[in-house]
């Protein structure tokens, strides 16, 4: 997670939702920008990112197998 410019955005707030089951899991940026989830369950995704000064980011259609790993790439906040 960044912001605009390109830095790292510590302690924003990570939602995955899967869209069938509206299971959440949740998670928080490190002081890299990165996080991750794990033990999740095969399916379609939607991710929300959240830091306060900055809009949602929201990303939907994700894919996932049981026990893959999956890359969202960088999440670029905005103000």
């Amino acid at each position: 997670v960044t912001d605009s410019s390109g830095l790292a955005v510590s302690g924003a707030g990570i939602k995955l939702v899967h869209t069938s089951t509206g299971r959440e899991r949740g998670s928080v940026s490190d002081e890299r920008g990165a996080f991750l989830l794990t033990g999740l369950d095969g399916g379609g995704y939607t991710l929300t990112v959240t830091h306060p000064g900055f809009k949602q980011a929201t990303r939907q259609g994700l894919r996932l197998a049981t026990g893959e790993r999956l890359p969202v790439g960088i999440i670029s906040l905005e103000v």
